[in-house]
Order: C-alpha cells, then structure tokens, then sequence
C-alpha cells in the first residue's frame, strides 16, 4: 500500500524524521512486537500451564516440548502398575494463599515537608487512598490476584484513569459527563509481554505489551468504538474439585468467551525517539488510540511468589513441589502395590496344572474352588516378605520436604504438631517460622500495592483538577465531609500503617500483650487499668459480647470525641451536670496534644482558645468533686 492510501494519525509526526505517523505501519508494529514476545516467553507459559495441571491433580504429565505443544500426558504404563494422584501441592498452596490474606494494607500518606500545611495534605491523601480501596472491591482483587501469583508466581495490577467514574459533573441533550476516577483491575500473567525477558522489574522495561480479551460492550464503555465480536479462546482461572481436601480450587483452563474481540495495549516509556512515550491500543487489527503515555510511568505494578534473578517472571513455588510430588505419587503407589499383593497373593502353578485363562479372567474371589489337574501339584502362595520400613519413611520425608519448600510446616496445614514437638512455646515458635517464611512473599505483595499506590496519587495529581468532595466516617462514627483537589496531593510517599503481618503473627502479638497486661504495664498512677486498655484487651481475646455493652464509661468516652470534632465545625457544645469530668478532661488533652489541633489552632484560634477555657471548666469540675 502506497504512503498516499494510507490513513495519518492526527497531531502526531517522527520525533527523529518530522514524517507523518501511519495507523497501519504502527499496527503493523505493534503485532509484529507481540509475536516476537510471545515466542520469548512461549517456555515461561508452558511451565505456567504445567504447574496448573499439577495443582488441579493432572500430575502424569510434563513438557514435551518448550517452544511448541501443549502438555503431554505420561507414555503408556502396564494396568498392573497403580498410577493414582496423591495431591499434596493442592492444600499447600491453599494454606499459603489462606495465610498471606492476613496481609492489611492499610496506607498513611508521608509529608512532602515538615511545613504544616504538607501534614494537613497528607491527612487528606491518606483518606483519598483508604476511601478508594474501600470502594472498588480492593480485597476481592487482591485474593484473585493471589491466586494468579502462587500458580504462576505472579501476578499483575494495571491502573488507569476512567473517564466515566465519579459523579456526574454535567449534561448535554445526549451524555452526562463525568468528573473521572482511578481505575483499576487483575491482569494475568498470560496477558502480559515485556520487552526483555531477562530484565526484573516493570521500571526497567523500555515498553510492555498487555493483550486482552474483552466484551464488545466492555470495549465500548472504555473507548467509545463499536467493534464486531467473535468467540475467542482464552485462558482463566476456573473451579475445579480439589480430592485432596475436598474443596474447591482455582486453576487455569481455556475458557471460550463470545462476543468478545482482543484488544492489545502498548505501553513506551520515554526515551530519545519518543520523549513523551506512547500508549497505542489496537482492537480487531484495528488502531482505536494512538498518544504520547498520559501516565508519569506504566500504571502497572507485579505481584512475584519468588523472585528470579535476572528474570522478568518470577518463579511459583508450584515449581520446586513438582519434582517432590511425582515422587510422592510413585512412593505412595508401590505402598498400595503391595498391600493389594498381600491381600490378593500371588502364587507359584505347576504348568499345565490349572486354566491360566479362567483364572487370569475371573481370580480367586473367596470361597471359590480352586481346581488343579489330577496329579499335579496344587498351587502353592509366594511367600511375602515384609515390607522395607525405609518406604514408609521416604513417604513422611518427602511430605516434610513439600512443605519445607513451600514454606509452611504440618501444623498450618492440618493444624496439628509433628511428632515430638508437645509443648505451646515449640508450636508456637514452629508457627512463627512458617510465617517468617511466608513473609518474603508478603513483602513483594506489599511492595507492589504501595506502588499501587503511589500510581493512584499520581493520576489524582494530574487528572483531578476540580473540586471533588469525599465523605468518609471521622470520629464516633460521625460524618467526616472533605473537599480537595489533585493539587492538595503533595507527596506520593506512603507507608503501611503496620509491618508485614507476617513476620510475627496476631497470636504472638496478643500473647506480648497480655504478657503485659498480667504484669501491670498498662496501670495509671492510681493503680487502675485504663478504659481503653481495657477493651483493646477485650479485642485480643475476641470478646465481642463484652465490648457490645455500652457502660457509661465508654458512653463518655464517646460523647468526648463527638465534642472534639464539634469543635472543629465551629459547634460549642456545653459542659452538662451528668458529664463525668474526669473522662472529658483526659480525652480533650489527649486531643490537644496531637497534631491535628495544632493544625486546627493555626487555621481558627479563635476557636481553639475556646476549646481550651471548655477543658479548664472541665478541669475545675473535676478538683471540685475530689474536694466533695
């Protein structure tokens, strides 16, 4: 096709050359990019769909063939040989998944400066970050992306700008317009083509290609084109019936999808050809979206299960259980072989002594009449011989290895000790191991929502220009009303609000607690136990029905706090008779002594010098009633 047939892409020519850009030359490129990297990463995919199979118990089976074919099944083996599945992989990765969703993410936004008005900012930006995880089904993708992680050893999360989130902000005779929002979902493994196999790190990807399977209705809502569906194949994750634990799993299969047509995202980072990057999107071998990356850098960030040095993909744990459970499986087998030997027999025949055919056909159910030639030697049974305690040892061993490698031990998946460990500090301790283990992996998972994160203030920077308004829960429950703009986003640095879960877990924390609270640590000077102490001690023992009674303590507690964020909307509530002082008066200094009504003095000190004669009343109450 001539260059004068071709269609241009508006505003848009060669950085080097000052040529005009043609739709068809960069579709060209684009497919031509995705079948080099799918040929590159065609070994990673076929070890994914190997670890699949395993998982949901198709374990005779292996690579043939790294670069073409899918899976083969195992040659042909005698019927006398047992080739059943024990499958040890399938609880082991659902004790692992269990375990790192104790995980919380919850995040605190960090000050750009140690000037005041940056604190106050990064108070908003924390509640903008914890408001979106609340409102966009944060744990439900987070557990599937789990999944995704510990069959294939990673998993993705890609964040955009959706122009049609939020609320809406206008309307014309046709459309209402939105004031946009962060989006964001799961991508696969499978759907995702770095530039170098051999480089770790999204940052240090010169582009990266994401293909996916969408609806025809889905790919209208996000860009607007009418596109021509079709029944596409397409890997997901499915349910199957895990024999092993009696519980359902996900695994991998090919799944068909109608309706539906592919849609190929090219993400470029900035570099000298292209200093403002690239987003291409092509659906049905067609350009949709041409335009320089509208993001700081790729909105996605990679979960990994265990890093690969020098790898883009990191490793499944599925990976190292292989060799162990086909070992297992074969141990296990030649044990129920000669059980049946036992219990069946086998027998040493004169020739020509009894029908071979009849008996071969038939055996010898019981009670049956064994029938011999006339003057031959009766059958006569092999003799046994015990069997080698050292097979049943390699069985215990190797299932001691499979969880050694997956980094969790018998108690966290049958809940019960090994033998010869007795006492609550060894299970206690073997119980921190594993989770010290399993942390390595928490920590790629937190380090990849932090990202997350940070990808989320970035887009509200640059994207949320006009005044939005965001309604949370402030303090007792009452209605907390914040209008802010991207500009009050001043700092993309966050941090998690508590460590990794995982390095000492909620039982070896309650234990410190009430170790603490046995030996009078939490006292005040009177020799009482605090209120608050009190009921945080209430929540470590899981005593809901405790902390759902309302005595008058809490209940003055309560109406404390309300009174505080009263008097940050300018409300002076009154000091009343059945108010008991001393609770107003701790909870009122412990307010004034945070940061936040320093904050809130600065802004209206006409108001703080009136909450501050509120505590002296309280105060003066307070001296007055010990003088009674």
């Amino acid at each position: 096709m001539s260059k004068k047939d071709k269609t241009t892409i508006d505003g848009y020519v060669s950085h080097m050359t000052d040529e005009k850009i043609y739709a068809d030359d960069v579709v060209s490129f684009v497919q031509k990019e995705l079948q080099r990297r799918k040929f590159d990463r065609m070994p990673v995919e076929r070890q994914w769909l190997l670890n699949a199979n395993f998982l949901a118990g198709n374990q005779y089976c292996d690579i043939a063939d790294y670069r073409a074919g899918d899976i083969d099944n195992e040659a042909y083996s005698p019927d006398w040989i047992q080739k059943e599945t024990f499958n040890r992989i399938s609880p082991l990765i659902e004790a692992r998944i269990a375990n790192l969703k104790k995980l919380k993410f919850k995040m605190n936004a960090v000050p750009a400066t140690d000037e005041d008005d940056d604190f106050a900012k990064a108070e908003i930006t924390s509640k903008i970050i914890r408001f979106k995880q609340k409102n966009s089904q944060f744990e439900e993708k987070i557990a599937s992306a789990l999944v995704w992680n510990e069959i294939c050893g990673n998993a993705f999360l890609l964040s955009w700008w959706n122009p049609v989130l939020g609320d809406a902000v206008t309307k014309d005779e046709n459309n209402y317009y939105f004031e946009g929002d962060v989006d964001y979902n799961v991508i696969s493994p499978y759907e995702v083509y770095p530039d170098n196999m051999f480089s770790s790190g999204i940052d240090t990807q010169r582009s990266i290609i994401i293909e996916q399977v969408k609806s025809v209705e889905e790919i209208y809502d996000l860009y607007s084109v009418n596109v021509k569906g079709e029944k596409i194949d397409s890997l997901c994750l499915s349910m199957y019936k895990n024999s092993a634990s009696n519980s359902f799993c996900s695994a991998v299969s090919h799944c068909m999808k109608d309706n539906s047509a592919r849609v190929i995202t090219y993400f470029e980072v900035p570099s000298r050809r292209y200093p403002k990057g690239r987003m291409i999107i092509i659906c049905a071998d067609k350009l949709i979206h041409y335009s320089d990356l509208p993001y700081s850098s790729i909105p996605l960030v990679q979960f990994k299960c265990k890093n690969s040095a020098g790898q883009f993909f990191s490793k499944s744990i599925i990976e190292d259980l292989i060799p162990l459970q086909k070992a297992y499986n074969s141990c296990v087998n030649r044990i129920h072989e000669y059980i049946k030997r036992i219990a069946i027999g086998e027998y040493f025949v004169e020739e020509g002594s009894i029908d071979i055919e009849e008996y071969e056909e038939n055996g010898l159910k019981a009670g049956a009449l064994l029938v011999y030639k006339e003057g031959s030697q009766p059958p006569v049974r092999v003799p046994s011989s015990s069997f080698p305690n050292e097979a049943l040892s390699e069985r215990i061993q190797l299932q001691r290895d499979m969880e050694y490698v997956s980094g969790i031990s018998q108690l966290m998946v049958v809940g019960s000790a090994p033998s010869g460990v007795v006492s609550g500090t060894a299970m206690e301790t073997l119980r921190d191991i594993d989770n010290i283990r399993l942390a390595s992996t928490g920590d790629y998972i937190r380090a990849a929502i932090k990202d997350m994160a940070k990808i989320w203030l970035s887009m509200y920077k640059q994207f949320a220009k006009n005044p939005r308004v965001l309604k949370t829960a402030g303090y007792n429950n009452l209605s907390d009303v914040i209008v802010w703009t991207g500009d009050d986003v001043t700092s993309f640095d966050v941090e998690f609000a508590a460590q990794n879960e995982l390095t000492e877990s909620y039982e070896a924390q309650k234990q410190k607690f009430l170790q603490a609270y046995s030996m009078g640590l939490f006292t005040d000077e009177h020799g009482k136990i605090p209120l608050r102490v009190r009921r945080r001690a209430q929540e470590f023992l899981n005593l809901d029905y405790a902390i759902d009674i309302a005595d008058t303590e809490t209940l003055q507690e309560e109406k404390a706090k309300r009174e505080n964020v009263l008097f940050e909307r300018n409300v002076v509530p009154t000091i009343e008779e059945y108010d008991d002082h001393r609770i107003h008066y701790e909870e009122h200094m412990r307010y004034a002594l945070q940061t936040k009504f320093y904050l809130f003095e600065k802004k209206n000190p006409d108001m703080a010098k009136i909450f501050k004669n509120h505590i002296k009343e309280h105060k003066k109450n307070m001296e007055e009633m010990k003088n009674i």
